[in-house]
């Protein structure tokens, strides 16, 4: 069921409307499961809303202590609101639970936290 609604929330391209309720209607369903947050957060991040896209995140690492995937996305979105300080951490935290950092996020953080 969970995949059906993750597979929905990216089969609607462009309805992000839509794929924000699918989202929402993932997380609350199944509010344990990490990669539920994630995908809301990428879509909050599409539509323009940064800071709730990292409320999503922090439950996503909340949930996954070492999910890199969203302490990558978090450092990133960290960045951007010039929560400099934290983003680092992330991308540490990312590298001690034996995640590989895309450098291209490396480089971002670093270009916005300058």
């Amino acid at each position: 069921m969970l995949q059906q609604m993750l597979a929905q929330i990216a089969g609607f391209s462009g309805n992000f409307t839509e794929s924000l309720r699918a989202a929402v209607s993932a997380v609350q369903r199944f509010p344990g499961f990490a990669e539920a947050h994630l995908s809301h957060a990428q879509l909050l991040l599409q539509v323009g809303r940064p800071e709730d896209a990292l409320l999503a995140l922090h439950n996503a690492v909340n949930l996954d202590p070492g999910f890199v995937n969203a302490l990558m996305l978090r450092a990133s979105v960290r960045a951007v609101l010039k929560q400099c300080k934290p983003a680092r951490e992330d991308l540490d935290r990312a590298l001690k639970v034996g995640g590989e950092v895309a450098p291209e996020i490396v480089s971002f953080v670093d270009g916005n936290c300058l």
